[in-house]
């Protein structure tokens, strides 16, 4: 298992185990800065919603996912999860989860980045609800 002391990185596959294996590791690095159970899960659900809605079963991709504590000018802590995507053929279905209503009720802030070399990035914040 990674340091968790600035961030923890690792990989989603086409699998149910890594996406819950996922969820695990973001919850217990969001719970080492000590933010609350409601934040852990949110951001924690959040990246597995993401996860899901690229349909991980149907496609060989693989989601690189960075989780890092973040702060901002008032000393307000969160965590940020941010999952690059190589592959383009599902991007619809991912792009789609982070607009969907639901999914923003578990975060504070999602952004979305095409990268040079055809592949994505979504970013998602949870500020702690402290």
């Amino acid at each position: 298992m990674d340091d968790f002391q600035t961030h923890t990185t690792f990989e989603i596959k086409n699998n149910f185990l890594d996406i819950t294996s996922a969820r695990i590791r973001i919850r217990k690095f969001a719970s080492s800065y000590g933010l609350s159970t409601t934040s852990q899960a949110s951001i924690s659900l959040a990246v597995s919603y993401l996860a899901n809605s690229h349909q991980l079963g149907k496609n060989s991709n693989v989601i690189r996912v960075v989780v890092s504590r973040v702060e901002d000018e008032t000393n307000r802590v969160g965590i940020k999860a941010k999952l690059t995507l190589d592959e383009t053929k599902s991007y619809d279905s991912i792009i789609n989860a982070s607009q969907n209503s639901r999914f923003k009720m578990m975060i504070d802030r999602v952004s979305i980045t095409d990268l040079p070399d055809s592949g994505i990035e979504i970013t998602v914040t949870k500020w702690d609800d402290r």
